[in-house]
């Protein structure tokens, strides 16, 4: 009788062990869902999110990546950009908001493309959710604002030479 105890509760600890690998294991975190629209059959892919604790470490190594940062390796790239874009005669403060704006569409986007890149590695396909969140725990105004300085003193410079 003890024997089939025992036996009984050892199946149902492997039942417990395959459940949980078995659910914890997707290959996929995303599901086809059918809605119907004004008479149209339309397949929506939808994507669950990311869990945060396996994106945590994504968001450590981007920080760790924007600290190095390289402005020279991206300075003629801003710089073409702002000779176009903002005008010679403006006063030091509209020219540091106008050369902002610049800098951070530029390292907006290179931040969004190291955002999908990570998460792809985590998640293919990954939620807008996922980016939203990894991007709202990244802090860049310090960043930007040295970068905007860096700018605007190198345009400056070169207006007066």
């Amino acid at each position: 009788m003890r024997y089939n105890q025992n036996i009984r509760t050892l199946m149902a600890i492997i039942l417990l062990i395959v459940t949980i690998v078995l659910t914890g294991c997707k290959p996929h975190a995303s599901e086809t869902k059918k809605y119907e629209l004004e008479g149209e059959e339309v397949e929506v892919e939808e994507v669950a999110p990311i869990e945060e604790d396996l994106l945590a470490p994504l968001v450590t190594d981007i920080q760790d990546e924007m600290r190095v940062f390289d402005v020279v390796a991206h300075h003629d790239t801003l710089m073409a950009r702002i000779k176009d874009e903002v005008s010679t005669e403006l006063d030091t403060e509209e020219m540091t908001v106008h050369i902002r704006d610049i800098v951070t569409s530029y390292m907006d986007k290179i931040l969004l493309d190291r955002i999908e890149e990570g998460l792809s590695k985590i998640q293919d396909p990954y939620s807008e959710e996922d980016v939203k969140w990894v991007r709202s725990q990244i802090n860049t105004d310090d960043l930007y604002h040295l970068i905007t300085i860096y700018e605007r003193e190198f345009y400056k410079r070169e207006l007066a030479q």
